[in-house]
């Protein structure tokens, strides 16, 4: 049995591991150019 605060939890985790990720992607994409320049 999962309580609401369990979902909220995982969603607020889930959001901050998605947001991490498009971090690490917008910096991926903003650092590679500058390497191959």
């Amino acid at each position: 049995m999962k309580t609401n605060a369990d979902r909220k939890s995982m969603l607020c985790m889930t959001a901050v591991i998605g947001s991490t990720r498009r971090m690490e992607m917008m910096r991926r994409a903003s650092v590679v150019p500058r390497r191959a320049c």
